[in-house]
């Protein structure tokens, strides 16, 4: 079971994506996550088919991008729960498309340049930075790997 999200200042400067955004990705075992702009996010061009493949696309959506107080409900509603996997979904398959973007690559570079997802083991390697490998396109079906 996964952490739950806090909730948002609802008067916080910053907007309940990139709050929801953030809290997602400094999690731990997000680590290989990018923070994908807002702005990507709401050009429905870079969502297409993604409706299909997510249940409670626009509840999730909306979660995503207006945060969990715009959904009334409690943050003890079972549907939360359910609302906010759907909303993992939704971004990590958000994120997939981002990072192959112009806007995307230069943050996972960034991230590889940093050592963020860490070094080869092998002796040989001399400490070689790795990037993560998605082993299938089928999401929650194998976890990333990593690769020299």
């Amino acid at each position: 079971r996964r952490p739950p999200m806090r909730m948002v200042d609802s008067d916080s400067p910053a907007s309940a994506a990139a709050n929801w955004i953030a809290e997602f990705c400094d999690r731990p075992g997000n680590e290989f996550f990018c923070k994908v702009d807002e702005d990507y996010i709401r050009d429905r061009f870079n969502l297409t088919g993604l409706g299909t493949a997510v249940p409670n696309y626009h509840r999730a959506m909306k979660l995503l991008l207006d945060g969990p107080e715009q959904l009334d409900l409690a943050s003890d509603d079972p549907q939360l729960e359910t609302l906010q996997r759907s909303a993992e979904l939704l971004y990590g398959l958000i994120h997939v498309r981002f990072i192959m973007s112009v806007q995307g690559m230069p943050q996972m570079v960034a991230k590889w340049m940093l050592g963020h997802f860490g070094v080869c083991r092998r002796v040989f390697c001399e400490k070689q930075r790795v990037l993560p490998v998605g082993l299938s396109d089928i999401p929650a079906t194998d976890r990333s790997a990593v690769s020299q």
